[in-house]
């Protein structure tokens, strides 16, 4: 039997048509009423790109609880088998804790297969491709492929069910397979990453990583997802019931830095007009995230060094020695060796936080989470903005959004998606398209152009404004009006609208 915890190295043509295929899997889910409708719509729909004699899939269960397996088509004569799983694979489900596991054996060597067969079919081999997901309340529910036959399932078709998890996940947490979790109402951004294939490997060492006490250094680009990373590490650890404070440290001027640590007292400087507990405090029991922990001055580094050496804080101002019992979480896009070269990051520090360094990887890295996250952020964006018939990427551009870059991450990802949902809406595009890269806004170009011939600011910024105006029709309330993607007051655009002749504004009707 092989398991596999992340999707395999596949080449991206391999992939083009499971991924061209999805939408439509995706609405034979939604439209599915139950198991057994499920199923029958996905049976034909899957044999262009797997091997199938029939499917089989549970609802979301504890572990110990016997197995229901919906089948499609019947076998011998019934659609719902019962079956118990053995020792074998109880211990082998317990060594994940949460996200999807993908394995293939055959009738000998997997328990579900046993369940399954062992008295509908007897004398027959056959093949299984079994996806299984385990979610972040300790259910876990699966979906298989069975194919007649030994050794019918190859590393592609492993890869293939991977671009598929997360509409099953969706599936399952939709109400027909199972509730949505408590994490997932408290946390979105946590099961974000619980089905991405390429960020399997980084998400067992983040559930290593919080089951301990030690301090964690997380590494990685801009706009990788570092916070959620930090999230789940929390999330995992026995401190799960304690406060987490999160504090940028490249967004607190230097001379506040200390204060925003470990507080002040009353009168400690001009404008300290009262006690101040500082972040330490707030997390003691908890954990802290230190984000962008590069940009931490040489003399805040110092003295977060004593307080991981001694655990004990002073405020500003005070003499007291206050003890703290908190677990730092460190994240940071820079090369942190390099900086201590260059004398800008204390060795002494950096040996303190890097016992676990966790490497979030690029997007650029895992071009088969795009379609997920893509799906994912397209879902978010249409509910912020009340849309209710979500839009379909196309196969084309699909191809084209796998094969960028993505020099911002998935950061750039979502705001790509968020800016062509606005346009959409607006009906500034004739069909839905999310553009990788650099696309100008409407009334982008008219905007550059005054730009050269008149650089005053006045200028610059009618001409801005007047691009927005033009994309949301005039409209300056509401979602997705002006004042919104401007991030200004309505009655403050008003003003500026006035002031720079740009007309009146359409009210809605």
């Amino acid at each position: 039997m092989k398991t596999y915890l992340h999707a395999p190295q596949c080449p991206q043509n391999e992939l083009e048509e499971i991924l061209s295929a999805r939408n439509d899997i995706r609405h034979a889910l939604r439209s599915s009423r139950n198991s057994r409708g499920c199923l029958e719509n996905l049976f034909g729909m899957l044999r262009p790109f797997f091997p199938v004699s029939f499917l089989l899939i549970t609802e979301p269960r504890d572990i110990e609880e016997q197995r229901r397996l919906h089948v499609y088509p019947q076998v011998g004569g019934r659609d719902i088998l019962s079956g118990t799983y053995e020792r074998e694979y109880l211990r082998a489900a317990a060594a994940v804790s949460h996200g999807p596991m993908m394995r293939i054996g055959n009738q000998d060597d997997h328990a579900i297969t046993i369940a399954l067969l062992r008295n509908s079919l007897p004398r027959r081999r056959f093949s299984i491709l079994f996806f299984r997901n385990t979610f972040a309340d300790g259910k876990f529910a699966v979906f298989g492929i069975v194919a007649q036959g030994e050794g019918r399932f190859q590393e592609i078709h492993c890869a293939r069910m991977f671009a598929l998890v997360d509409l099953f996940s969706e599936y399952w947490k939709s109400g027909r397979g199972g509730k949505k979790t408590a994490a997932r109402r408290h946390d979105p951004g946590y099961l974000e990453l619980e089905n991405l294939p390429g960020m399997q490997k980084t998400l067992h060492m983040l559930w290593m990583a919080g089951r301990q006490d030690f301090p964690v250094l997380l590494l990685g680009e801009t706009g990788t997802g570092k916070e959620v990373a930090a999230n789940i590490v929390h999330r995992c650890s026995a401190r799960h019931g304690g406060a987490f404070v999160k504090m940028n440290c490249g967004n607190i001027p230097e001379n506040l830095v200390d204060s925003e640590l470990f507080g002040h007292e009353k009168g400690a400087f001009t404008g300290a007009d009262a006690m101040h507990r500082g972040r330490f405090e707030r997390a003691d029991r908890g954990g802290l995230l230190l984000d962008e922990l590069g940009e931490l001055p040489l003399t805040a580094q110092a003295r977060l060094l004593r307080v991981l050496q001694e655990g004990v804080i002073e405020r500003v101002g005070g003499t007291t020695e206050i003890p703290v019992d908190v677990r730092i979480i460190a994240a940071t896009h820079r090369n942190l060796r390099q900086m201590v070269r260059d004398g800008y990051f204390r060795q002494d520090l950096l040996y303190r936080l890097n016992l676990f360094p966790i490497h979030i990887p690029a997007l650029r890295d895992r071009p088969e989470d795009i379609p997920l996250l893509l799906d994912f952020f397209l879902r978010r964006q249409c509910e912020k903005q009340g849309i209710g018939n979500m839009p379909e990427i196309s196969a084309d551009n699909l191809r084209k959004l796998c094969a960028y870059p993505w020099p911002g991450n998935i950061r750039e990802l979502q705001n790509a998606v968020a800016r062509a949902v606005i346009l959409w809406s607006g009906r500034f595009m004739p069909s839905f398209e999310i553009c990788a890269g650099e696309a100008p806004l409407p009334g982008a170009a008219a905007a550059h152009e005054t730009a050269h011939d008149d650089l005053s600011l006045e200028s610059v910024m009618r001409a801005h404004i007047a691009g927005v105006l033009e994309m949301t029709g005039g409209r300056v309330t509401g979602r997705g009006g002006a004042a919104e993607l401007l991030k200004l007051n309505p009655s403050t655009l008003r003003a500026k609208m006035r002031k720079l002749g740009l007309g009146k504004e359409r009210r809605p009707a």
